[in-house]
């Protein structure tokens, strides 16, 4: 088993609207802080700390080396669903995660 990662930033993952594949952009929205699309039109944006969530739960799957590409996983934050997509996970650079907002 490899090093297990204990401390990390929040740089380790790029977020990426899953339907155009373009990196999330920190904005701001009414005061809070979003993770949003910057494709015209596109309703894709996320809650500054669901993308904690997203990173804990990268982290956590890297630990326990089930993070794969293609792989997928879907949560519950907040009262509202996401899915999550790995996109690409080159060793010791940026895992690219595709985020879908899923309306409950």
């Amino acid at each position: 088993m490899g090093e297990k990662i204990a401390f990390f930033s929040w740089d380790l993952i790029t977020v990426k609207c899953s339907e155009h594949l373009i990196e999330l952009e920190l904005t701001e929205r009414s005061g809070r802080a979003y993770y949003s699309c910057r494709e015209n039109g596109c309703r894709t944006h996320i809650p500054s700390e669901i993308y904690e969530k997203i990173l804990a739960e990268t982290v956590e799957r890297m630990n326990s080396e089930t993070l794969i590409i293609g792989g997928t996983w879907r949560k519950r934050y907040a009262g509202k669903s996401y899915v999550c997509r790995v996109l690409s996970f080159p060793g010791g650079k940026q895992v690219e995660i595709a985020v879908t907002p899923i309306s409950v």
